[in-house]
């Protein structure tokens, strides 16, 4: 909100959590997986997201980026996508037109839309709300998360409200309804307060992923200790990776990461290959160094692997086909491809990027 990263209690009584660049580029440092951007006033205030925030918080992410926020067209999603988002939220504007959901799908691909649902308790039922929170529907929560999986959507991004900044845990018997009602990823959001609430919302809320604000805004949970909490307790994240190994929260978690990247500016030096080689021996599967122009390293312990070189670094940051590489080739390893197989499935995701935006 006004350029400031908010959160409150139940979507009221909102507190200054700091700056939206500044905690975006430690969250990516401490190795979190995903970053979600949200403009809550944007649909309140009849107007789209704040474009000049995305750009600048864009480049400071080398993790996964969603923004949500006022999206009510192809026309928009495609700004957010030029200015470095990888996917997008959107919520009011599909309760008030539903079929935007089928448009955005077929544009864009169900892989980029995440469709964001606000609810609370209303008797036996679960109303759901829009305008972030301020307005209630005549939605029900089970029968809209079902009708949005049909329409093309993603991703659920389901948020209890009656739960949302209390520090009381997650609303797991409702997440895990709408975990067995749809066939895509559900994440949570609302209520943590300490690594154990969201270690419950993976397992007995059956969540695909957990989403969390405050808690981390005010220093009350550390994503390093968080994830080390997780692996621990057999949880580890898909693009389980730190991106600064030189930072103290990412060095303290490398021994928790099973994918680790991260970019120089030195290039493909002996000294680069030995620090790869040196955070491999404590605990990674793979280690990926990242190098401009001269292209990207992976190590896995016996060899080294050259990425093939995306074209033209200015595309690169202003496309997202760097990052979609990355994805695609991570998505590669996860799925149980050889490295090689992965290095053509990032290649792929990469070209058709830069394909879509007419820079191939």
């Amino acid at each position: 909100k006004a350029g400031r990263t908010v959160k409150g209690v139940n979507f009221e009584n909102l507190r200054d959590a700091g700056d939206i660049v500044e905690l975006a580029g430690r969250y990516s440092d401490e190795g979190a997986d995903e970053l979600v951007f949200l403009d809550i006033t944007a649909s309140s205030d009849h107007r789209g997201t704040r474009l000049e925030w995305v750009e600048r918080v864009a480049p400071q992410v080398r993790i996964p980026f969603t923004v949500g926020g006022g999206i009510s067209s192809e026309r928009d999603v495609e700004a957010l996508l030029k200015k470095g988002a990888d996917k997008v939220s959107v919520n009011s504007s599909v309760l008030k037109d539903p079929g935007l959901i089928d448009r955005l799908a077929a544009a864009f691909g169900k892989q980029c839309i995440v469709v964001a649902v606000d609810a609370c308790r209303d008797g036996e039922k679960w109303r759901v709300y829009s305008h972030g929170g301020r307005v209630a529907t005549d939605r029900e929560l089970f029968s809209w998360v079902k009708e949005a999986e049909g329409r093309g959507a993603g991703e659920i991004l389901f948020t209890s409200m009656d739960h949302d900044g209390t520090h009381q845990g997650f609303a797991c018997e409702v997440t895990g309804r709408v975990a067995d009602l749809v066939n895509i990823p559900v994440i949570a959001s609302g209520g943590a307060g300490c690594p154990e609430d969201f270690y419950e919302a993976l397992t007995r809320g059956k969540a695909d992923a957990v989403l969390a604000a405050g808690v981390f805004h005010f220093g009350q949970v550390r994503i390093p200790e968080l994830k080390c909490f997780l692996k621990e307790k057999g949880i580890v994240t898909a693009f389980d990776c730190a991106t600064s190994p030189d930072s103290e929260e990412s060095v303290k978690a490398i021994p928790y990461t099973d994918y680790l990247f991260y970019s120089v500016e030195t290039g493909d030096t002996k000294e680069v290959r030995e620090q790869m080689e040196r955070i491999q021996k404590q605990g990674p599967k793979l280690v990926i160094c990242m190098m401009g122009e001269e292209g990207s390293l992976c190590y896995d312990g016996e060899r080294y692997h050259r990425f093939g070189i995306v074209p033209c670094d200015h595309l690169v940051d202003s496309m997202g086909a760097g990052d979609s590489y990355i994805a695609g080739f991570l998505t590669g390893i996860v799925d149980g491809l050889s490295i090689e197989g992965a290095m053509e499935k990032g290649a792929a995701n990469a070209t058709e990027t830069l394909k879509y935006f007419g820079a191939w």
